[in-house]
């Protein structure tokens, strides 16, 4: 059985913490001591926290500390590669990932987050990584609001310039899909792909888990919550930017809105409540006030003396024009604080992929290639362990020829490379 799985996106918003949750679900009935790795993680949320690191450790108490699962921020890794140090990021990667698999008898690895705008750079870098760690793969795309032609043609890019790299695909995945189109889309894509016995599975979009809470909106700003904790929960389908009167302004509310106004307009606030006690008017979602402009303390008072306040009221400090900008980008988050979210994902995971399937599959799979990164690391640990001399009989892994060459390791303090990493290595062509 292979040591460890990566699940790697195709796209931004691809939906892989769904996909994340149920394989390591999957694994976690077989085996018992299953590690988690992001050996890039894009800037963390407010809480410092990368999401999908925090989610699997949140909700399966695997035994792991924070600063184990992940070996870079993607500015730090883009610093490395412009800097020329990409060996060096390559080694500390490998390095983190051997810790925890001597530590683990299983490491799932989840590739970056494909920000928009570094698709092209973010892919390359996973498949790097994935040669690298001789790990076999999961592609997740994206296939919301896309034809069959545009998914299938994406994926099959996307498999046969990971398998050129020499990456082992174990299968596709395309989450987020008109579940109109399930049955023909899988059929198209298992005839697409070249490896007869990569796995194609089709999850279909669902709402609940892609629309946004007044949870993420308020984690993502960092509010304050005024009233209606209990609520944080309530799912959002829209956003209405009120700068008008409130007669105008109750013509736009719209079902699980989330109605965004300054502070000064209190009047906005107090019709938004009131909308929510009338059978005229849709339910909104939730009411945030931004600019940093806090209400009256007569305003305040009206609305603490009712009893339960019906939704959310969060406060941020960001002027509501940047607001609305970031609105419009923001997507729903499956996170630790809500169990039903979690319940949800894990559910339509396992009436969507073929489980038993795909532990079979996994199960088959053999991690018998070894790759010039892992070759050097093992070479490395084995000097470390006993200070001796180790004779290559050709090039130092990379695909040139020359004379026998001695290798060997001398624990040095003075030496920096030695303080940072790792012993220095040292060539020898005093071979005659």
């Amino acid at each position: 059985m292979a040591k460890s799985l990566y699940i790697t996106p195709t796209e931004t918003k691809s939906g892989k913490s769904l996909i994340v949750l149920g394989i390591m679900q999957l694994l976690l009935r077989d085996i018992r001591m299953v590690g988690f790795f992001r050996p890039i993680i894009n800037p963390p949320g407010k809480d410092d926290k990368d999401y999908d690191i925090d989610l699997v450790l949140s909700h399966f108490y695997i035994g792991l500390r924070y600063e184990e699962t992940y070996a870079y921020t993607m500015e730090e890794a883009k610093n490395m590669i412009n800097s020329g140090r990409q060996a060096e990021m390559m080694e500390t990667i490998l390095s983190k990932y051997k810790q925890l698999e001597d530590k683990c008898r299983f490491v799932l690895c989840e590739g970056t987050d494909f920000a928009a705008g570094s698709e092209a750079f973010e892919f390359d870098i996973n498949a790097d990584i994935m040669a690298d760690l001789g790990s076999p793969a999961i592609v997740v795309s994206n296939g919301f609001q896309k034809s069959i032609d545009e998914v299938v043609s994406s994926n099959q890019l996307s498999v046969e310039s990971l398998q050129n790299k020499g990456v082992d695909v174990l299968g596709v995945l395309v989450n987020r899909v008109d579940p109109l189109c399930l049955e023909a889309l899988k059929h198209a894509l298992k005839a697409a792909v070249c490896q007869s016995d990569c796995l194609v599975y089709a999850i279909p979009e669902l709402e609940t888990l892609s629309r946004p809470t007044m949870r993420d909106v308020q984690k993502y700003f960092d509010a304050e919550i005024l009233y209606g904790k209990e609520a944080l929960d309530n799912q959002i389908s829209d956003y209405i930017i009120a700068a008008m009167l409130a007669p105008n302004f109750l013509n736009h509310i719209k079902k699980d809105s989330l109605v965004v106004s300054s502070g000064d307009r209190s009047s906005i606030v107090l019709t938004s409540l009131a909308s929510r006690h009338s059978s005229a008017y849709p339910d909104i979602s939730g009411i945030m006030v931004t600019g940093g402009i806090r209400m009256p303390d007569t305003i305040m008072r009206l609305i603490e003396g009712w009893k339960g306040v019906p939704v959310p009221i969060i406060q941020t400090g960001t002027a509501i024009h940047s607001t609305a900008m970031v609105l419009n980008h923001l997507h729903g988050r499956i996170s630790p604080e809500n169990p039903k979210r979690i319940a949800l994902a894990l559910g339509t995971f396992e009436a969507h992929v073929d489980t038993e399937e795909l532990r079979k599959k996994l199960a088959a799979r053999k991690s018998i290639r070894i790759t010039p990164q892992m070759f050097e690391y093992g070479l490395i640990e084995k000097a470390k362990r006993k200070r001796q001399h180790i004779v290559l009989p050709e090039a130092w892994g990379r695909g040139y020829c020359v004379p026998p060459t001695f290798f060997y390791a001398v624990p040095s303090v003075t030496s920096p490379c030695w303080e940072k990493r790792k012993p220095s290595v040292r060539r020898s062509r005093n071979w005659g």
